[in-house]
């Protein structure tokens, strides 16, 4: 899936490489540091945007791990 995030004003794009109930694994890591909060909206295949509030667990050589903040995350699994 597409993922937009915002960052610092920026808008950055990413995609998923593994998404759960609790978080993702997104590529590629960009400018981000372990702690920052962010809004991040995935686009699914159906074209249905979902915006989720997270923070970056950790940042690994192949990408990025967030953990979702809130209850917004339950609609990416319908």
């Amino acid at each position: 899936w597409t993922v937009f995030a915002r960052f610092r004003g920026q808008r950055l794009r990413f995609h998923t490489v593994d998404v759960s109930a609790r978080g993702a694994k997104l590529r590629p890591r960009g400018e981000l540091q372990a702690g920052q909060s962010l809004t991040l909206q995935f686009v699914k295949p159906n074209g249905r945007p979902v915006r989720v509030a997270a923070m970056v667990w950790r940042v690994d050589t192949d990408g990025v791990g967030v953990f979702f903040l809130g209850s917004e995350s339950d609609d990416l699994m319908k």
